[in-house]
């Protein structure tokens, strides 16, 4: 089963599970692209967190080419327009991954099967003005609520994001 046993048993399991992929960018990606391929067999939703409004349109088009199905875009600085049309998208099932900042935390998705939080240990995951929250806290609560897994990817973790991986045995180098 490699390193992702656990993850992957995880998910086909469709039980809470929470995981920390320790490793470079080059190690993470093919790694989240095994897991979003079978979180999204059959209807399975896959929310995918990255740090910068700038990566959002990058990493959808590579799931675009890689899938063969677009990723719907959900950021801050998006109209209200674009954000239906990437709901719709969602909603009918052309999309199943959503890519985005830490607003897409918010975005009604079911079945959620997985949520990626890539880079955990960027600050731009914590918001402070009001409604203040932690991104990372809040995608871990969504999947436990969801029954989901939640991954979080860093090449630089942070120290209480290695430990309690560590300690809960769910720490993955790769």
């Amino acid at each position: 089963a490699g390193p992702l046993g656990a993850v992957e048993r995880s998910l086909d399991a469709r039980r809470f599970g929470a995981f920390l992929l320790l490793g470079p960018d080059a190690a993470r990606r093919p790694a989240y692209r095994t897991l979003i391929e079978r979180a999204t067999r059959g209807p399975g939703k896959v929310l995918f967190l990255l740090p910068e409004i700038a990566l959002t349109r990058e990493l959808a088009a590579s799931f675009e080419r890689e899938f063969g199905r677009p990723a719907a875009v959900f950021h801050g600085r998006m109209t209200e327009k674009q954000k239906e049309e990437a709901w719709r998208s969602l909603r009918s099932g052309k999309s199943a991954v959503i890519a985005g900042t830490r607003s897409a935390l918010f975005v009604e998705a079911a079945p959620l099967r997985l949520i990626v939080v890539d880079g955990e240990h960027e600050d731009s995951y914590f918001q402070s003005e009001s409604p203040s929250y932690d991104a990372r806290r809040g995608a871990w609560l969504r999947a436990r609520a969801a029954g989901a897994v939640v991954v979080f990817g860093s090449s630089r973790p942070t120290v209480e994001a290695r430990e309690e991986a560590r300690g809960l045995g769910a720490l993955i180098e790769l």
